[in-house]
């Protein structure tokens, strides 16, 4: 059993009760922040061990993902939970890639052991046939619509602003 392992099956004690804050523990804890922060915990501080203890905690909440999304990613889909970062979870992860496997774009880090989903085949529209006119018949529609758009456009008429006489 590693050192983060054992501070999370006592952090509830720890957190709870004053009487489990021992010496011992507090070196667990500030190994274990060590090990996952790079950054030693002010064991002075009874408060600070505490949040330390909860940063561990989630910290590990959000290590059991085997998905990783790219920076800056953001999903929000139909009757489907928000997925960034702090949301991310393998079975929402999967959700997304099963509405749409394009979305693989943006995960850095998909397992091998992920569900392949095969990808939807989107209908071709049917192509409606053309009438063919000829030649003449074209050369008219356009001279038509030439006229229209150059013909000048109708000018306001100014009214006329009655003057009172007194």
């Amino acid at each position: 059993m590693n050192v983060v392992d054992e501070v999370i099956g006592f952090a509830s004690d720890y957190v709870n009760n004053v009487s489990h804050r021992t010496t011992e523990r507090n070196n667990k804890i500030n190994q274990a922040y060590r090990q996952l922060f790079g950054v030693n915990v002010q064991t002075g501080c009874g408060t600070c061990i505490v949040e330390a203890v909860i940063k561990i905690i989630k910290s590990e909440k959000m290590a059991k993902c085997d998905y990783v999304l790219k920076p800056g990613v953001f999903f929000r889909g139909f009757n489907l939970k928000p997925l960034c970062k702090w949301t991310l979870t393998n079975e929402l992860a999967e959700a997304y890639l099963r509405l749409d496997p394009g979305n693989a774009k943006y995960f850095s880090v998909i397992p091998k052991k992920a569900v392949r989903v095969e990808p939807k085949l989107e209908a071709k529209p049917e192509r409606k046939p053309v009438s063919v006119i000829s030649t003449e018949e074209a050369q008219t529609i356009v001279n038509e619509t030439v006229t229209e758009i150059l013909a000048p456009k109708k000018r306001r008429t100014k009214r006329k602003v009655k003057k009172d006489v007194e």
